[in-house]
């Protein structure tokens, strides 16, 4: 079996609600890159589904560089290892957002799939006890909105097993207020031969917050073609706004992330804006 159908040259590792979707489309627009559109999760949740079902997610052109986005990967405390044994050579890309905005946005997203019905602050306070009482590392995952936003140990990781040439962290504010210059940061990491576009030349951002009318509606959708999911998914949803986030809980988050925050200033040598109201 050919290299490239089942060894990545580039992943998109996370993290989960910072611009991954953003990320790889502006991958995906360049000639030379490939990458699926949709999340294969194989590092992460399905890798006892093994090898030849992961060549089946992903076929490639000849001659592209061929990757993917999961950004389950990231925080996944198995997938650094997993990804070594088929692909040690990898080029990994990691975006990281506030770890407070994160942790609200990944909330949202729980509460608008009917997965969450607690309020922010409770569900905070229950994380430790619902981890630990998880049946798999994607339920954890799924209720870990302070632990997915622990970049440090998360890269650590990824800095042992490939070290850091093999690692590019770009941030989420740079993505949507710099551009071009994770353009330039990209095309070298990846040895594009030609650059890529600047962001701001792409569709509106995807991903963007909506309430569902109905989460049956939505499941039944996924498992139709394209086209009818796409007109169900329209029909079925409204955008909306959803609530600030109490300023208290965001008090308790910022202090709990206090030393993301140095940790990811230092590997990037710059002062963050995180953490501020």
């Amino acid at each position: 079996m050919p290299r490239a159908q089942f060894a990545p040259d580039f992943l998109v590792i996370g993290a989960q609600k910072s611009g991954t979707t953003t990320l790889l489309r502006l991958l995906q627009a360049h000639h030379d890159v490939w990458a699926p559109e949709r999340e294969v999760h194989y590092f992460s949740h399905r890798w006892e589904e093994g090898p030849d079902w992961y060549a089946q997610q992903i076929r490639p052109a000849a001659d592209v560089l061929v990757g993917e986005k999961s950004p389950s990967y990231l925080s996944h405390p198995e997938a650094a290892a997993r990804i070594a044994m088929v692909a040690p050579a990898v080029r990994l890309i990691a975006i990281l957002r506030d770890p407070v905005d994160r942790a609200y946005s990944h909330y949202w997203h729980n509460r608008r799939l009917g997965r969450e019905p607690m309020s922010f602050g409770d569900a905070i306070t229950a994380e430790e006890g619902r981890i630990a009482a998880s049946r798999s590392t994607r339920d954890a995952e799924r209720v870990g909105y302070v632990t997915v936003g622990r970049y440090e140990e998360q890269l650590a990781r990824f800095d042992r097993v490939f070290g850091r040439d093999q690692v590019l962290v770009v941030l989420h504010e740079d993505l949507r207020d710099d551009g071009a210059h994770v353009s330039e940061l990209l095309t070298e990491f990846l040895d594009l031969k030609s650059p890529l576009i600047d962001p701001g030349a792409l569709p509106p951002v995807h991903n963007a917050y909506v309430e569902y009318r109905s989460t049956r509606a939505r499941r039944i959708a996924r498992k139709l073609p394209r086209p009818v999911a796409g007109a169900i998914y329209r029909l079925n949803s409204r955008k909306r706004k959803y609530e600030p986030m109490d300023p208290g809980v965001r008090r308790e988050l910022a202090a709990r992330f206090v030393s993301t925050r140095a940790a990811i200033s230092t590997r990037l040598e710059r002062e963050l804006s995180w953490l501020t109201p």
